[in-house]
């Protein structure tokens, strides 16, 4: 089945609004300013193996380059295990062609599976990058099954930023977390996410299903997705209450449940445009969601020029109340 969509929608979920539509002149997102010295992670004692956890000293060169005022934390070409770490402001973590930063697995993990870090963190930070052309693998695999068996799970997000300003994603591989790849919350603001693939499994994938591990849940303002391809086991991007002024272009998308908005839209979401993007065989296309005491006024909202092949619900707004879920995921 193929649909190919150009719609200019409004969606008010708990409350009524008057048509509008969407602001199609999006404030651009400030880009991080970073300074240009190069800090790598090796003169600072991390090592390519398979065993030796490098987050200490990540940590340190993060720290140092912090101090000396910021720049690049380098991560080279090799294999490097760690455990959680921070960022900080004027920081760009920079992944070599060649290189793969993985998380700890799951029998290592600190905080287990009842109290873990997010795996890259930061809160009220300002002008940070993830960047390079290497992989950040969360080897999610063993962690996905115990959510089916436990109901108490805890699983780590993969880049977890709160309440900063001026942030860059682009071009890094995101494969297999946990659970969310990227989640960008608390009114940040200046969000860039562009040129970056992400993958993990399906929800229904026969082997090893995986399960919210959503691509890219950004909440703030000024945001620009541009040119990343995902297929994933959740949503493939989704904002909650208090977002507005977020452009969507150019993306692909496959595995996973659609562009969303939701499930909390409290505080309310506003002049989201999605545009000239690829959905090939998603659960869902755009997708809005809310239950009873999440609810807020969605209002602003632009399709266009969407194409989509084998998606089972091209278009779809949930009510999700008291935990009753419809058959869509």
């Amino acid at each position: 089945m193929m649909t190919h969509l150009r719609i200019i929608a409004i969606v008010a979920l708990v409350n009524c609004a008057p048509f509008a539509r969407a602001n199609d002149a999006h404030h651009p997102p400030a880009f991080p300013q970073i300074a240009t010295k190069v800090f790598s992670i090796s003169d600072h004692g991390a090592v390519s193996s398979d065993s030796a956890d490098n987050a200490q000293a990540i940590q340190k060169t993060v720290d140092a380059a912090a101090a000396a005022g910021g720049g690049i934390v380098e991560v080279p070409a090799g294999e490097y295990l760690s455990g959680p770490f921070r960022l900080a402001s004027g920081i760009e973590l920079r992944i070599d062609a060649g290189a793969t930063l993985k998380m700890l697995p799951m029998d290592r993990y600190p905080g287990g599976t009842t109290n873990p870090q997010s795996f890259i963190s930061g809160q009220k930070l300002h002008d940070v990058v993830i960047s390079g052309k290497g992989t950040i693998d969360g080897q999610g695999a063993a962690w996905w099954p115990l959510v089916k068996k436990q109901s108490n799970i805890a699983r780590p997000r993969m880049i977890a930023l709160s309440g900063c300003d001026k942030i860059l994603i682009e071009n890094v591989r995101l494969q297999n977390s946990p659970m969310f790849h990227i989640a960008i919350g608390g009114h940040s603001t200046n969000v860039t996410v562009r040129a970056v693939t992400i993958r993990a499994p399906a929800s229904t994938d026969p082997v090893n299903p995986s399960h919210n591990t959503d691509a890219c849940d950004v909440s703030g303002s000024h945001v620009l997705i541009e040119n990343c391809d995902v297929s994933v086991g959740d949503d493939n991007f989704t904002c909650g209450g208090g977002t507005s002024d977020v452009h969507i272009r150019h993306c692909t998308y496959g595995n996973g449940h659609g562009v969303s908005i939701g499930s909390p839209t409290s505080g309310g979401v506003s002049d989201i445009t999605v545009e000239d993007c690829t959905f090939n065989g998603t659960e869902c296309g755009i997708r809005i969601k809310s239950d009873r005491g999440r609810g807020g006024i969605v209002q602003r909202l632009t399709y266009r020029n969407l194409k989509m092949t084998n998606v089972n619900f091209p278009d779809s707004a949930l009510r999700l109340l008291h935990g009753e879920r419809p058959e869509i995921p």
